[in-house]
Parts: structure tokens; C-alpha cells; sequence
């Protein structure tokens, strides 16, 4: 049985409340982020196009420390990332979010990815 939308959302707010909060942004030093080792030692930076790490990397610098939650709009990611077409800039998000790199809530008037 295929699960709605509101229970993928209560699925992915579930793995959100379980993820280690600290990993990209820890509370020493809330100005900097930091990058996950398995990030780069797991291949996804060889493996996946500039704009697919470009746009992770913007998102990680929008990224709140306590809940690791962003929301930047794409003429942020656009303007922060270098990436200005915008099928290119979703589907860096759509691969990011396929190999579980960023979780993306689907809300009502805004998308929230973390």
C-alpha cells in the first residue's frame, strides 16, 4: 500500500527527530558548517554534478543548528550557488533528496528541506 502525503511527511518528520542534529553545524561555532565525511569518503562529491554539492552546501549554510531545518528560496540557492537554471537547480535538490542527503516536508505554501 502506497502512503499518503501526510504520512510520508510524518515519516520524514520522524527521521528528522532521530537524526544526529550536530553533524553539520555544531553549537561551538554556529557561524560555520561543516561537511559530513561520508560525503565526500562515500562519493557523492566525485560522483554527483557541481551543482548537486554547490546547492548542498548553500543549504548547509541556511541550515538552523538546533534542527538542522533550511529554507532558503531558489534566488537564494540560485544567487548563492552559481546555479542559475532552474532545472538544473531541481534536480540537484531531487538527487540530493533520492539519496537521502536532504529530507524536503511538503507544507502548504513552502517547501522545508533538511
Amino acid at each position: 500500500m502506497a502512503l499518503n502525503q501526510n504520512q510520508k511527511n510524518a515519516n520524514l518528520r520522524k527521521q528528522i527527530d532521530q537524526m544526529d542534529k550536530s553533524k553539520l553545524r555544531t553549537k561551538r561555532k554556529p557561524s560555520r558548517f561543516f561537511v559530513e565525511n561520508e560525503y565526500v569518503h562515500g562519493g557523492y562529491v566525485a560522483t554527483f554534478s557541481p551543482a548537486c554539492s554547490k546547492i548542498y552546501y548553500v543549504l548547509s549554510v541556511h541550515c538552523n543548528n538546533e534542527t538542522q531545518v533550511a529554507f532558503p528560496s531558489i534566488s537564494t540557492i540560485h544567487q548563492m550557488s552559481g546555479c542559475t537554471n532552474r532545472n538544473t537547480t531541481m534536480k540537484a535538490i531531487a538527487t540530493l533528496q533520492e539519496y537521502g542527503i536532504i529530507g524536503i516536508i511538503k507544507t502548504k505554501g513552502f517547501n522545508m528541506v533538511n
